[in-house]
């Protein structure tokens, strides 16, 4: 993956921000848990991508966030419905200011990409490994 387009893409504000205490967790049902229940607690709007529909909804029983709030997205970062949910998550909430995502190596190589291009400050990319 080429990472200058990745920083032109995420530095890009061409978007209407709405809401900079928004994130985006990709995958965060599972081992982003506890980071998405940490940043709803600090007041934010955690929008939760996962494809574990149960995980996800347990993710937002569970969280008791003060101020903040977990949005549930049950979509898998492989299918073709990740644009549309992820510019839905836009319209709604704004861009994310901060993008967490988690995508297995191999697995899906361009949706990081197109995950970024909806994030406006900060993007990380956590390598998982299938093994």
């Amino acid at each position: 993956m080429d990472c200058s387009k990745l920083r032109t893409l995420t530095e890009n504000s061409g978007m209407n921000i709405k809401n900079s205490q928004h994130d985006l967790v990709i995958g965060g049902s599972g081992m982003l848990a506890a980071m998405c229940e940490r940043l709803a607690s600090a007041g934010r709007t955690v929008s939760v991508l996962a494809r574990d529909l149960h995980r996800l909804n347990a993710l937002v029983t569970q969280a008791e966030p003060e101020g903040g709030r977990i949005v549930p997205v049950g979509v898998d970062y492989r299918d073709a419905a990740l644009r549309r949910s992820l510019a839905s998550l836009c319209a709604e909430h704004g861009r994310p200011a901060r993008t967490i995502c988690w995508v297995h190596e191999g697995v899906a190589p361009d949706a990081p990409l197109q995950i970024a291009e909806y994030t406006v400050k900060m993007f990380w990319h956590i390598l998982g490994r299938l093994t």
